[in-house]
């Protein structure tokens, strides 16, 4: 179906349902590491882009007058349960909610609800989401059809790099790394307004302390404000990410950057890679 040996690495190491073109490992994403599960790429994940998420539209009354309709985000199991996979998925979820909870800015997606209590070992846990009608990989493969080569961003391009960054810069400032910028995790609902979603593997990193010089708030980010976890997507992961020498805001920065040439150009990044050992040199290695 896709023509190169990368499908074949990636059916053995990963797990994505929601990127049906995968064209490859390039686009699935790392799950993050847990104490309780000893394989870092392969755990069952509430992410909408590669775990076992369901999401099903519920019409639910907002006022008397007026019915609005959300999206349910639930963890769907599968027979046999591996227990250790699905925890991991439940804290995620449980972890999505309370950030979503903390945030509020037009360009994230809102929560408007939640399940009283996280139901482990069942798909009983749901959190209830705006419900968006496009992606921003659909736009991009519509303007990749509707632009010439050298054709400069459209007007809409440009605007929704601007939403992006306006939502990367609200998270940065709350402390929260993404840890997954990515056009599947970008979404538009009904009125076309950008939201970013998907908080899976979203972080919220310990504040720098406010009387701190600039110095000592650079010593406390490289010591305790670092991040090891590697998750993401490799093809706009940051290659601190991907090789664990540590890593922290700059990190979504890299991935913002490959996702603005992504929308501006609009091609696919390194689309003339063809393994994930090509990847890993050429990118990670050599890149660096």
């Amino acid at each position: 179906m896709f023509g190169s040996n990368l499908d074949d690495e990636i059916g053995a190491m990963f797990r994505s349902n929601l990127d049906e073109d995968i064209d490859a490992m390039l686009g699935c994403s790392f799950p993050k590491e847990h104490p309780q599960a000893n394989h870092k790429e392969d755990a069952e994940q509430p992410n909408q882009n590669e775990a076992e998420a369901k999401l099903s539209e519920r019409p639910c009354k907002k006022t008397q007058e007026r019915k609005i309709t959300l999206a349910m985000k639930r963890l769907h199991t599968q027979a046999p349960v591996n227990a250790a996979h699905f925890i991991v998925g439940v804290e995620d979820l449980v972890n999505e909610s309370a950030i979503l909870a903390s945030l509020d800015h037009p360009n994230i997606i809102q929560i408007h609800g939640r399940a009283s209590t996280p139901l482990l070992l069942s798909d009983g846990y749901f959190i209830l989401l705006d419900r968006l009608s496009d992606t921003l990989d659909d736009r991009i493969l519509r303007w990749m059809k509707s632009s010439s080569a050298r054709s400069p961003p459209s007007l809409s391009q440009i605007k929704t790099a601007c939403s992006v960054a306006d939502a990367m810069t609200y998270l940065h400032d709350k402390n929260i790394v993404f840890h997954d910028l990515k056009p599947t995790n970008v979404g538009f609902d009904s009125r076309g307004v950008l939201k970013l979603f998907d908080f899976g593997f979203a972080v919220h990193m310990v504040a720098p302390h406010s009387s701190s010089t600039c110095i000592e708030k650079l010593d406390d980010d490289i010591d305790s404000r670092r991040l090891y976890d590697k998750c993401g997507t490799l093809r706009y992961m940051a290659p601190e990410v991907r090789l664990e020498t540590g890593y922290s805001f700059p990190a979504d920065i890299y991935s913002f950057g490959i996702l603005l040439w992504q929308i501006c150009t609009p091609k696919k990044p390194f689309h003339e890679v063809k393994s994930t050992d090509e990847f890993h040199k050429v990118v990670f290695l050599n890149g660096t």
